[in-house]
């Protein structure tokens, strides 16, 4: 699901964000169009990113990582993106950000472990530390 978000948001900022530009119809559109491609992300982040740290320091690794992390680059983003709008003149400056936020988030992608099935017992990182544990009458 995060890998169609991105890719998704990746290749269609640029037009999606000149739609806006079209007026009230075309941003409202491409508004939807932005929430439909972001909401696999959403629907997922509350068990993706919790399964990343050991149980015993589970919601509050995620709770200060998710919670640090948004506030440093999503409160930012505004100031950011005019400053730059302002530097190059470019109002498509935004698309860019996104764009490059989405690749930043594909190649952290790749290093999430997969931790369906995996013991969250102990204090080791599922799916790293923690070995796989079948279900009764799998393979």
């Amino acid at each position: 699901m995060w890998v169609v978000s991105l890719v998704g948001l990746t290749v269609l900022a640029i037009p999606l964000y000149m739609l806006m530009g079209t007026g009230f119809g075309g941003a409202i559109i491409a508004f939807g169009i932005l929430g439909l491609l972001y909401t696999p992300q959403l629907a997922t982040i509350s068990a993706t990113f919790p399964a990343m740290f050991p149980t015993h320091v589970r919601y509050a690794g995620f709770a200060i990582a998710y919670n640090v992390s948004t506030s440093l680059f999503g409160g930012t983003a505004p100031a950011v993106n005019q400053a730059l709008i302002n530097a190059t003149g470019d109002s498509l400056v935004p698309a860019y950000y996104m764009m490059a936020a989405c690749v930043v988030g594909a190649i952290a992608l790749v290093g999430v472990p997969e931790t369906r099935g995996c013991s969250i017992r102990g204090r080791g990182v599922p799916g790293i530390d923690t070995q796989f544990i079948p279900e009764p009458g799998r393979a």
